[in-house]
Formats: C-alpha cells, sequence, structure tokens
C-alpha cells in the first residue's frame, strides 16, 4: 500500500480521514498526521465529490477530474466498504487510479479515426 501509484484513502463512516497511502497524501497534498480525523468535504472537497460519485454508481467505480496544481487529471474513483472482524460497517476505502494512459490511448484512437475518415471521403 506505500508503495502503490493508485492513491488509497481509508475513511470512517462519517468519511473523516483514518489514513491514506503516499501517494494520496501528494495528490491532496497534504500529511497524513495532519489530515486525520479531517472531514474529507473540507479537506479536499473535488476528492469528496469523487466519492459521492463513486457510491452512486452502480459499480462502485466512477470517473473523476480533478484538479491539481493548477492541472487537470482524470481519475478512476472505486469505492469499496471497510469492514470490522464482526463485520460491523467502519467505513470506506476510496482507490484513485490515474486514468492518464488510458486518456491519452482514447484521444488517439480519435485522431487516427478522424484521418482514416477524411482519406476515405
Amino acid at each position: 500500500v506505500e508503495r502503490m501509484a493508485d492513491a488509497l484513502l481509508a475513511l470512517d463512516t462519517q468519511d473523516r480521514v483514518i489514513d491514506m497511502n503516499p501517494s494520496m497524501q501528494a495528490l491532496l497534498g497534504v500529511a497524513r498526521e495532519g489530515a486525520r480525523g479531517q472531514p474529507l468535504a473540507t479537506l479536499a472537497p473535488a476528492v469528496y465529490a469523487a466519492l459521492l460519485a463513486a457510491r452512486q454508481a452502480p459499480t462502485q467505480v466512477s470517473d473523476a477530474v480533478l484538479e491539481v496544481a493548477e492541472a487537470q487529471y482524470s481519475y478512476a474513483a472505486h469505492v469499496s466498504p471497510l469492514a470490522s472482524d464482526d463485520n460491523q460497517e467502519r467505513g470506506h476505502l476510496l482507490l484513485l487510479h490515474d486514468n492518464r494512459a488510458r486518456v491519452q490511448v482514447e484521444e488517439a484512437l480519435r485522431a487516427s479515426e478522424a484521418q482514416l475518415r477524411a482519406i476515405i471521403d
């Protein structure tokens, strides 16, 4: 978890930060010690919006565009329940997977398709 490229965030049932990995710390620009116990809605409104969207998605996965240091990045947001040993809900895990590679491939495919259509026309 500490070395993974994807950003991972653990939240309690009131959506307060329990913990996060270094990738999430870098994305949010905060240290985990300063973030613990903070409501995600105040700490990172865009990430909170991604969490809410993923919760409402039928597969609990949604695409999110987040602005980081005045640049926009595309992420796949995955949310899953965090449960205790006795199967009681303790919160949620939010995983943000960087979609930049997928977005670049999609853009290249669209450009290629446009060129092919122009040739055919």
